[in-house]
């Protein structure tokens, strides 16, 4: 019964933070966070184009993360400019890794 309730506790917690969150409804791209690299996502066409560019001007910075630079590629090569499904993916991402965390803890 108490793994019921923990159950329980979890998903309405999971059920609030989507509540508030809401990763369905559509909104802009923040300029706060997409402003540097979003003009280099728009203006090449292939994942190929796109990594190069942001490895470029992220070393002219002298910054050089590639797996991050493949993953923001990649998600906007396959999401595009649709707002809705980058918030529901990292709604996901976030649900996940807390879920994930709470069980290793849970084992501790």
């Amino acid at each position: 019964m108490a793994v019921l309730a923990e159950a329980g506790l979890l998903l309405a917690g999971a059920a609030l933070a989507l509540w508030i969150y809401r990763p369905w409804v559509s909104l802009p791209f923040s300029i706060m966070d997409f402003s540097e690299f979003l003009p280099l996502l728009r203006r090449n066409s292939t994942f190929v184009d796109r990594m190069a560019a942001l490895v470029q001007y992220y070393a002219s910075q002298g910054r050089f993360n590639v797996l991050s630079y493949a993953g923001l590629a990649l998600k906007w090569t396959v999401l595009g400019e649709n707002s809705v499904a980058w918030q529901l993916l990292r709604a996901g991402q976030m649900l996940t890794i807390f879920g994930g965390a709470y069980a290793l803890v849970r084992r501790l």
